[in-house]
């Protein structure tokens, strides 16, 4: 992977998922169920490709093809804590 993304027309499509903001219910009803879970569903990544400008999750399935992984951290209390989209190699 590479580090993060600083496309603005990408980051905008995520500006859902504020810190404090969606809780994770409120994340899988947009995304779907994440692609991993670690640390006992406290960071999940998601897969994600683009198509024809748009983000679009690919799903439970995180194809090795994707273009994109979204990692996501929550806290405590379930609500978003961090976000991090980063490119794949």
């Amino acid at each position: 992977m590479r580090g993060p993304i600083d496309d603005e027309n990408l980051i905008a499509q995520l500006g859902f998922l504020q810190p404090g903001g969606p809780s994770r219910a409120e994340v899988e009803d947009r995304l779907g169920p994440p692609a991993h879970v670690y640390e006992s569903g406290r960071v999940v990544t998601y897969a994600l490709e683009e198509r024809d400008g748009r983000l679009t999750a690919l799903g439970s399935s995180g194809r090795i093809g994707s273009t994109y992984t979204l990692v996501i951290e929550y806290a405590g209390d379930g609500k978003l804590a961090r976000r991090a989209l980063v490119r794949r190699m």
